[in-house]
């Protein structure tokens, strides 16, 4: 178990964007790389009218979590959509595909952007989005590579999402060779008597339980490590 507390992230501050890297990415290095396939978790928040121009990816699963406001997504594949708060974005980028995320509205967005390596290289780019309704005290799975009933991605990793009020527990098992990454959305939990609080993270390689000190969501991102 190994703690990543808030303020030990990354930054990224630029005039439209306010980016917080739990990993090595762009201009920031970190001895941080990755956690099994799990190679980027970033957390930002993109102000009015203006977003990520359109610019290429390869052979990745990237899944957006949509917090707050209202993204615009294009792409080469010919989508043309809108995320809002509860939606999930999957694009396998595949052999290639070019895209741009936008926020065209008077308000901020803020978003999770998850990259995670692909298991074959070079297949057809594919893209997805969906609503789901989170609720509370209970745990939602949004995107797995072992079944396509939620949001399908090209890797051996399952995401999933717990909302929880104070007072109770939640259990989560993790079997040989796999590792869980916690980024708390919001919230406070305790998980072998340290606190997590919002925006810290975890990693953790083995079954834990949480005890919920405050209302929290939390993302778990189970991998192969």
């Amino acid at each position: 178990m190994e703690i990543i507390r808030s303020d030990s992230r990354g930054k990224t501050k630029i005039k439209w964007l306010n980016s917080r890297h739990s990993f090595s990415f762009g201009n920031y290095y970190s001895s941080r790389n990755g956690f099994g396939t799990l190679r980027v978790l970033n957390d930002d928040v993109i102000a009015p009218s203006s977003g990520f121009d359109t610019h290429p990816h390869s052979n990745m699963e990237i899944i957006t979590i949509m917090l707050e406001g209202e993204l615009t997504h294009t792409d080469s594949m010919g989508h043309s959509e809108k995320l809002m708060p509860g939606e999930i974005q999957v694009m396998s980028a595949g052999s290639g595909i070019m895209h741009s995320e936008y926020n065209n509205s008077s308000s901020q967005v803020h978003l999770l952007q998850i990259w995670i390596q692909t298991q074959d290289k070079d297949i057809e780019p594919r893209y997805d989005q969906k609503t789901f309704e989170f609720k509370k005290n209970s745990m939602t799975e949004i995107v797995s590579g072992k079944t396509d009933s939620v949001l399908y991605i090209n890797q051996d990793a399952v995401l999933t999402i717990a909302k929880y009020d104070a007072g109770n527990e939640f259990s989560y098992s993790l079997s040989n060779r796999r590792g869980a990454y916690l980024f708390m959305i919001k919230g406070n939990i305790v998980i072998n008597n340290e606190k997590l609080s919002k925006n810290d993270a975890v990693e953790l390689k083995e079954s834990f339980t949480a005890v919920v000190k405050d209302e929290c969501e939390v993302l778990i991102i189970e991998v192969e490590i």
